[in-house]
Order: C-alpha cells, then structure tokens, then sequence
C-alpha cells in the first residue's frame, strides 16, 4: 500500500505541477497579449511622430525660404537706403551750396 500512496502522491504533485504550469501558460498568453496589444499602440504613437517630424521639416523648408525672400528684401531696401543717403547727402551739399550763394548775394547787395 505504501507504493499506492506514494504513486497517488506524485500523481497528485504532477497534477498540481500541470494545474500550475497550465495557469502560467494562460497568464503568460495574457501577458504576451497584452504585450503585442501595447507593442501596437507604440507603432501608432511611432507613426504619428514620424508624421509630426515630416510635418516641421516640411515648416522648416518653408520658413527657410521665407528667410531667403526676407534677405534678398533686406538687401534691397539696404541698397534703397543708400541711394536714398546718396541723395540726401547730394541735396544737402546742394542747400549748402545754395546758402553760400545767398550769403554772397546778401553781402553783395549790402
């Protein structure tokens, strides 16, 4: 009888040791389930940013180019100025040359 328990024993450990294994196993599916439902989710977040990051290159090639229209402007009101204070400077020497000849006429005329 002794043989009988002892095989009833280890017949009721690996039956126990199945009952457990089978309950790992079933987590282990819920994990990995979860897992891939997570992993899924990450690939959509992934995407989105990658969209996002096309998106400010794309912001970033036009504002680039928005600086380069901005420059060539600059450039040319620069240039505007210049002639604009080439002008100036040719009336004032102009005004000065004219005051001048007013002073000599009022000197003439006194």
């Amino acid at each position: 009888m002794d043989n009988k328990k002892e095989l009833e024993q280890i017949f009721n450990l690996i039956e126990g040791l199945y009952s457990h294994t089978t309950e790992q196993f079933t987590e282990l599916q819920s994990d990995i389930a979860d897992m891939k439902v997570e992993i899924a989710d990450i690939k959509v977040e992934i995407a989105d940013i990658k969209t996002e990051i096309a998106d400010i290159k794309t912001e970033i090639g036009e504002m680039k180019a928005e600086i380069g229209e901005i420059k060539v402007e600059i450039t040319s009101n620069r240039e505007a100025t210049e002639r604009l204070e080439q002008e100036v400077r040719k009336i004032n020497k102009t005004i000065s040359n004219h005051d001048l000849d007013i002073n000599l006429l009022k000197k003439v005329v006194v």
